[in-house]
């Protein structure tokens, strides 16, 4: 037992020590994944020390170690508890016409249980659906979709980085972008609700820093500072959806949010962890969605597994643009206006496209 304890005490301290690291090598980048975990393995580690009883210096020393590395942890999650301030003020419903719901799901490119992930659809009646990971074979079994959502927006890949939009009311001024990537699409579109406001939905979904993917995370940063920069020259009624393939404590989400002034509906909710749906330990919040201040919560849920590793995540917003509808992020200081600046530059280069 107590070879076990140290065995955990030293993987959490080794764990924290480098998601200290400003490297952005894969390998390195993981360790933001798993502070959760951390903390739980951390605190199994201090009860089979105080279970043992036997304490000399070498223990105190590492057990100090552990302490200040689960505060450290608990101190970047800590924004996603209950126990936190929310961001996103919960509202009632009011006015139907200036509803917006959506469902943004990682549909797996290699799942084809189409029909589970139709019914949860139909369930919840978004008007707005986005898929990721979406190739030819799903844009086909999404077909049912369009009866009730006939604005779409097709980019059938077979990559895993194919996406699709489906929706109930009119798309204007629509783009397809490749940011960073030139096989990684963005989708940036207006949607006009019944009472005529617009709301911009950017749906984005970034290669991630893993083996087989990207060898560090530059790209995915600079596409999603990248989307955060536009959002701040040019502020609207926003929505921003999609796998971020980033957690949402991140230094990299973070960034994000105070550079777009988006809010994130999870802060002082909870987790919302969407991958790995088939690991129950292993979950992370990978799949986001933010919106501006002008947009009031009425929802937010993770929904049911669907045959994906990710869960879907729906969303209900309304449009009330003088209401107090949550608290801005602070903007980013210069050091942090200087780090975007670097960040977007070092993921364009590392692309060849600087």
């Amino acid at each position: 037992m107590q070879t076990f304890a140290w065995v955990l005490l030293v993987l959490v301290v080794v764990t924290t020590a480098a998601s200290l690291l400003n490297k952005q090598r894969w390998w390195v980048r993981m360790f933001d994944l798993p502070r959760a975990q951390m903390i739980v393995l951390g605190v199994v580690a201090m009860v089979l020390f105080a279970v043992n009883g036997n304490w000399g210096t070498p223990e105190l020393v590492a057990l100090t170690l552990l302490f200040i590395s689960l505060i450290y942890q608990a101190r970047k999650v800590y924004p996603y508890t209950p126990f936190a301030p929310v961001m996103s003020k919960r509202a009632e419903p009011r006015v139907n016409a200036e509803r917006l719901t959506l469902i943004a799901a990682n549909v797996l490119g290699t799942n084809r249980d189409a029909g589970a992930f139709l019914r949860i659809v139909e369930q919840h009646d978004p008007d707005l659906v986005l898929t990721l990971e979406s190739d030819a074979w799903w844009e086909n079994a999404l077909e049912p979709l369009e009866r009730s959502r006939p604005h779409a927006i097709k980019i059938p890949l077979d990559n895993l980085y194919g996406m699709h939009l489906f929706s109930r009311f009119p798309l204007t001024n629509t783009e397809v972008r490749y940011l960073v990537e030139d096989d990684v699409p963005s989708i940036r579109t207006t949607v006009v609700l019944p009472s005529g406001a617009k709301v911009t939905v950017h749906g984005v979904h970034p290669r991630p820093p893993a083996p087989g993917e990207n060898d560090t995370a530059k790209e995915r940063d600079a596409e999603l500072l990248l989307v955060a920069r536009e959002i701040e020259a040019a502020p609207c009624t926003t929505i921003v959806a999609g796998d971020l393939n980033d957690v949402a404590w991140s230094t990299t989400s973070d960034l994000f949010r105070k550079t777009s002034g988006l809010l994130d509906p999870r802060r002082g909710r909870g987790f919302f962890n969407t991958f790995h749906a088939k690991i129950p330990f292993f979950r992370w919040p990978l799949d986001h969605i933010f919106h501006s201040t002008d947009l009031a919560l009425l929802d937010l849920v993770r929904l049911p597994q669907f045959g994906s590793d990710h869960y879907p995540m729906f969303i209900a917003l309304e449009h009330r643009p003088h209401a107090d509808n949550g608290d801005a992020p602070e903007p980013p200081t210069a050091d942090e206006e200087e780090e975007v600046e670097e960040k977007i530059e070092e993921g364009k280069a590392h692309a060849g496209q600087g």
